[in-house]
């Protein structure tokens, strides 16, 4: 199932610049929250950062296939 994109409500745009954020640090902010919330800035499962431990040493030579 795929993440439907939020549009930022007129609140969330003002409350925003009433605190002092200019249209580009908004815009920013919102393509950040989206990154976000598709699982862009997760941390990686224990089974990730395995297959990368895996590829490297196949990288370096020290694994072989």
């Amino acid at each position: 199932m795929e993440l439907q994109r939020q549009i930022p409500t007129t609140t969330e745009i003002w409350n925003l610049e009433h605190v002092g954020f200019s249209s580009e640090e908004i815009a920013s902010l919102f393509r950040l929250k989206e990154l976000y919330q598709r699982g862009a800035y997760q941390e990686a499962t224990p089974e990730f950062k395995r297959l990368a431990f895996v590829r490297w040493l196949y990288e370096q030579g020290r694994l072989q296939s």
